[in-house]
């Protein structure tokens, strides 16, 4: 069996809702993420949306864990929900030490949605969705810097 996992969260931001700063904090994740990630064999991806982060990490089992860890004492999270921890047979976002799905003040899809989902099963198909979507936004991004 594979050591690989995918750990998808979302968790509510306590950055307020002056944008500049927002996207400073954000970028400084992201930095963080590329300098650190690699060593440790973790990928994934990041979004930003209507005050929630969504986030997608994978890579061994134990090192996702220290990371989420990182992650749920970070001050800038609050209300943080795992959608699914599960063994994984391929990456979604290899190529990426963090790719980022973007950055918007509104939220593309019903954060709330999942947020709400109380069913372990229902939340596990919508935080797949969400993985999906971040998936089709990173392409989005990566065509337009093509471009």
């Amino acid at each position: 069996m594979s050591d690989l996992y995918h750990l998808a969260y979302l968790s509510q931001s306590t950055l307020g809702d002056n944008q500049v700063f927002i996207r400073n904090e954000v970028e400084q994740i992201l930095a963080a993420a590329k300098r650190n990630n690699p060593p440790r064999n973790v990928t994934g991806a990041l979004l930003y949306s209507g005050g929630y982060f969504c986030q997608l990490l994978e890579g061994p089992a134990s090192e996702v864990e220290h990371l989420f860890e990182v992650i749920m004492s970070d001050d800038r999270h609050q209300g943080v929900e795992i959608l699914f921890f599960d063994p994984a047979p391929d990456r979604y976002f290899g190529a990426w030490a963090m790719a980022f799905a973007g950055y918007d003040e509104r939220p593309p899809f019903k954060i709330m949605g999942v947020k709400a989902s109380q069913d372990d099963i229902h939340a596990r198909a919508l935080g797949r969705n969400l993985v999906d979507a971040m998936s089709r936004l990173v392409e989005a991004r990566e065509q337009g810097r093509k471009h």
